[in-house]
């Protein structure tokens, strides 16, 4: 589901310089200063949900097209939206939101227009303009309309199914503000966006821990698992007081059991935010500061564990670059203009240079927690998977993994760039693809000249034994993975996945098991440079 989302004056992006939100199967980061409009950008998924559940259903539809207005409700209840989403300096007082999905359907609109004041919305398809009638037909396609157009031209079909698949998952939407540690000590009975706070928290607890339902039940259980994996809390129990009178949640650590909130803020809201996003089960997860109260090293473990239950993808705000280049697919940088109040959005550049991208990582702060070894893999995929392999052997502290930029970074004029890597005075491996056809297949140049480049500045480099990395993903893995779908393993020199995105294969690295991963030539070399790295500077130019 790819689509991209245009925002002209709403909020601080003006229509001079639209916003686009590109909604795609990844995890994509938006960095900025405080106040530069991070938060307003994604907020808009929180505070138009009345809109997209209007548009997820057909009853709306035929009085939207014809310009008569629906009123828009607050998320939470109440007439209209809690406060006026619109730019003050628009001159058409009108936000305007624009829905553009990047593989239109046959006989689908192109787009769709949302004009939202701070109580109405209309719609507008396409390029037409406002028709004189719009009415559902019995042709038997869900969501076909039957219009006129005011320049008096012939009735015309047209379906908007697409758009109502995106606003149904645009609905599912979870968002998870800053200060989510509200939860906790928060005014009982309320929410905090997508947060209950206090004995409506606790309820939603009980309710997963006693639900009837088996699915529910052992999300429940299953949270609790990776909690007590990730945080190092030895059979962690969670535990909500069967109490009304008392709006409580104790967890139970090495046998000792204490409130949640004397774990420290760092943990509470761990525990907090993934208890929520396990329940929901969300199609985007919409996340404020991910990184706030929390350790460096967990961060990076925090957003994946969420991720993982989203089932296209995270979108999240950060004031930390480094996060956002372990993390993100795609990196978004939000600004302001002090003068215009304006905010705008723009990519960000790639460092041109590994040298560079270790310097804006700030390598140091990672040596700091642990990090003692930089592996560089392929691509920014890879970089994910490689991450949860090194977690199954309980190396994930111990290395920076980086990606090379993709197969354009595999050349065998790269002395340049290896040499400023080796001038950090850091212990650097790598690992790339193989792509053969076959077993017997003879390696391509630029495979063969990079592994010779690395050998002569001493970076230890494995070429993979199969084609790339998703050959190495077993069938009970992806079947863990994508419990909906009947994806099929790939055969050992087979090329592209057969029907996942290439975005999600993190997710199945989430799901092997360390025996299948040591069972490779890929978890075999893992545990040879760590075992390098343990013996030490001097052991390691030996080995080599």
């Amino acid at each position: 589901m790819d689509w991209d989302i245009t925002l002209s004056d709403y909020r601080c992006f003006s229509a001079e310089k639209p916003a686009v939100i590109q909604l795609r199967s990844n995890k994509q980061a938006f960095v900025g200063l405080n106040n530069s409009g991070k938060s307003a950008l994604l907020r808009m998924f929180f505070e138009l949900r009345p809109v997209w559940r209007l548009l997820a259903i057909t009853d709306y539809w035929p009085s939207l097209l014809r310009g008569e207005g629906v009123v828009v409700t607050a998320p939470n209840g109440g007439n209209g939206l809690s406060e006026s989403v619109v730019r003050q300096e628009a001159r058409s007082r009108t936000a305007v939101l624009r829905f553009t999905p990047l593989r239109p359907h046959e006989g689908q609109a192109n787009f769709l227009e949302l004009h939202i004041t701070s109580s109405l919305f209309t719609c507008k398809l396409s390029n037409t303009e406002l028709p004189i009638d719009v009415s559902w037909t019995n042709t038997g396609v869900r969501g076909a309309l039957r219009y006129s157009r005011r320049d008096g031209s012939m009735r015309t079909d047209l379906a908007v199914s697409q758009f109502m698949d995106l606003f149904e998952e645009l609905s599912r939407v979870v968002y998870l503000p800053a200060a989510r540690y509200a939860a906790i000590g928060g005014p009982s009975g309320q929410e905090w966006f997508d947060v209950p706070i206090g004995s409506r928290f606790v309820h939603v607890l009980r309710g997963m821990q006693v639900s009837k339902s088996p699915a529910v039940a052992s999300r429940f259980n299953e949270v609790e698992k990776c909690l007590g994996e990730i945080l190092g809390l030895r059979g962690l129990c969670i535990a909500p007081v069967p109490d009304d009178n008392r709006h409580e949640i104790m967890v139970k650590v090495n046998g000792v059991t204490r409130q949640l909130d004397e774990l420290g803020a760092g943990v509470a809201e761990f525990i907090v935010s993934a208890m929520m996003v396990f329940s929901k089960q969300p199609s985007w997860l919409v996340i404020d500061e991910p990184e706030s109260h929390l350790h460096p090293a967990m961060q990076l473990k925090f957003l994946e564990l969420l991720a993982s239950q989203a089932k296209y993808g995270v979108l999240f705000a950060t004031h930390s670059l480094g996060l956002a280049r372990m993390a993100a697919d795609r990196i978004w940088i939000v600004t302001k203009d002090t003068d215009t109040e304006v905010s705008s959005v723009s990519p960000l550049a790639d460092p041109t240079t590994p040298a560079e991208l270790l310097l804006e990582l700030q390598y140091g702060s990672f040596a700091a927690i642990g990090a003692s070894h930089i592996l560089w893999v392929e691509g920014d995929t890879d970089a994910a998977v490689f991450r949860q392999w090194l977690s199954k052997l309980k190396l994930d502290l111990k290395f920076l993994v980086l990606s090379l930029g993709g197969n354009d970074g595999i050349r065998k004029d790269c002395a340049t760039q290896l040499s400023e890597i080796k001038r950090l005075g850091v212990p650097v491996s790598a690992i790339i693809d193989s792509d053969k056809d076959s077993e017997a297949a003879e390696l391509q140049e630029k495979q063969k000249g990079f592994a010779s480049q690395c050998e002569r500045f001493g970076i230890d480099c494995h070429v993979t034994a199969r084609r790339a990395t998703e050959n190495y993903f077993d069938q009970a893995s992806i079947d863990e993975a994508f419990p909906a779908h009947s994806y099929k393993a790939m055969t050992p020199f087979e090329k592209d996945p057969k029907g996942w995105a290439k975005s999600s294969n993190w997710k199945i690295a989430r799901a092997m098991t360390k025996e299948a991963l040591l069972a490779t030539d890929i978890g075999q070399f893992l545990l040879k440079i760590a075992k390098h790295e343990d013996q030490g500077p001097a052991s390691r130019e030996t080995l080599r």
